[in-house]
């Protein structure tokens, strides 16, 4: 069985457009925002800093499918799984459901992401990115949850 890690979120205003839908491009933000809730966690800093250098996860990969328009005032769940496990990247599965009373209902979208553990130093540009393997003991307790290893 997959391991599952969920949040809930209240839809606000300002994630709808003028009909009182959630933008598409929310979806995104929704699965950024359960990741940072599995990275706290696990234990692990999305960005961190140390002299010199800046380690972080950039994403390389994002795609959701919708299924059901979600709006205003409306509750959801955002399942997170973690699909595979590389030396150097995770790819996340996420699942996104109505939720009535206390229940999860409808599957809504699914989308994945992958992200990449890279470390960048100060005081260069951006393409100075190096990818880094995804250091112990997150990378262990990553393969705790993980459908897949690579």
């Amino acid at each position: 069985m997959k391991k599952e890690f969920s949040i809930r979120h209240r839809i606000a205003f300002s994630e709808t457009d003028m009909a009182g839908i959630v933008h598409f491009s929310n979806f995104f933000r929704y699965m950024e925002l359960a990741e940072g809730a599995f990275f706290l966690q696990m234990e692990q800093e999305l960005i961190l800093r140390e002299e010199g250098v800046i380690h972080g996860w950039p994403r390389v990969r994002a795609s959701c499918d919708y299924k059901a328009p979600i709006s205003f005032g409306d509750e959801i769940e955002i399942v997170l799984m973690v699909n595979e496990v590389k030396v150097r990247a995770i790819e996340f599965a996420f699942s996104f459901y109505r939720v009535e009373g206390q229940e999860r209902q409808e599957k809504i979208a699914r989308g994945k992401m992958t992200t990449v553990h890279v470390v960048r130093r100060t005081g260069q540009g951006v393409h100075d990115m190096e990818a880094l393997a995804i250091p112990e003991p997150f990378i262990s307790k990553l393969r705790d949850w993980a459908v897949v290893e690579g």
